[in-house]
């Protein structure tokens, strides 16, 4: 999995893809390619039991989203360079690498600085 900012307000969270550490607010920003998460970073809830989003509850979320969701081909599309129509498969393709080719990610057209304001 590329790096990634994970965030949320109240119930709502977002999650963008990251190539390296963001040093500045300029900081460019990817879409995760994963499903579920629409083209402005925000994840569909669907059933899950995510928390009202805070300091104490952030890594539980978190935790959630990665592990308890149950991703499915809703928002797949244009979240990978290889597979832009299902990026479901892209990770059939890395099932046995070691890191995440960030060549694959693509531009959310968003910086830091954006999701601070």
């Amino acid at each position: 999995m590329p790096g990634m900012v994970f965030m949320g307000t109240k119930r709502a969270y977002a999650v963008f893809a990251v190539k390296q550490k963001p040093k500045k607010p300029e900081a460019v920003l990817y879409h995760l390619p994963v499903p579920n998460v629409d083209d402005h970073g925000q994840i569909c809830l669907g059933q899950a039991p995510f928390p009202t989003a805070g300091r104490s509850t952030i890594y539980q979320a978190l935790k959630l989203f990665m592990e308890g969701s149950q991703f499915n081909h809703d928002n797949s599309r244009q979240r990978c360079v290889s597979f832009p129509e299902n990026t479901l498969a892209l990770w059939d393709k890395l099932e046995k690498h070691k890191t995440f080719p960030l060549d694959e990610l693509v531009p959310a057209r968003k910086q830091i600085k954006q999701l601070l304001a």
